[in-house]
C-alpha cells in the first residue's frame, strides 16, 4: 500500500509540474506576440521596457533573469527577440523569434533573454 501511495503522490507532482510548465509556455508565447506585434508596428523589435509593457500590462518585462512564472526575461539582438520564463516547476522555458517569424524554442538552467537567444529547437 505505501509503493502505491508513493507512486500516486509522484505522479500527482509530476501533473502539477506539467501543469506549471504549460502556464510558463503560454506566457512566453505571448511575450512573443507582443514582440510581433511591436516589430510589425515600429520594423524593428523593441527593447524598450516601458513599451513592452504598456503594450500587455498582464506581463512583467524585465532585462534581468526570470524569477517566476509571470516575470518575461527578454532581450533583443539584430533581428531576434528572445524570451525566457521560470516555471514554477523551476524549468525555464525559451523562445526566440527572428523578423521573418521564424521561431525556436528551448530551455535550460539560465533564465534571461539573453540566455534565450540560443534556443535552436523546433519545438519544446
Amino acid at each position: 500500500a505505501g509503493k502505491q501511495i508513493a507512486e500516486t503522490q509522484s505522479e500527482t507532482v509530476a501533473q502539477v509540474d506539467r501543469a506549471y510548465d504549460a502556464a510558463a509556455q503560454g506566457t512566453v508565447g505571448r511575450a512573443v506576440v507582443v514582440a510581433q506585434s511591436l516589430y510589425a508596428e515600429n520594423g524593428s523589435f523593441i527593447t524598450d521596457l516601458p513599451t513592452l509593457s504598456a503594450f500587455d500590462p498582464s506581463l512583467r518585462f524585465t532585462s534581468g533573469p526570470s524569477t517566476g512564472p509571470e516575470t518575461v526575461s527578454y532581450a533583443v539582438s539584430g533581428m531576434e527577440f528572445a524570451a525566457a520564463v521560470r516555471s514554477g516547476s523551476g524549468a525555464c522555458w525559451w523562445v526566440k523569434v527572428d523578423a521573418s517569424s521564424a521561431t525556436t524554442y528551448g530551455s535550460g538552467p539560465t533564465c534571461t533573454g539573453r540566455a534565450a537567444l540560443g534556443a535552436s529547437a523546433p519545438s519544446w
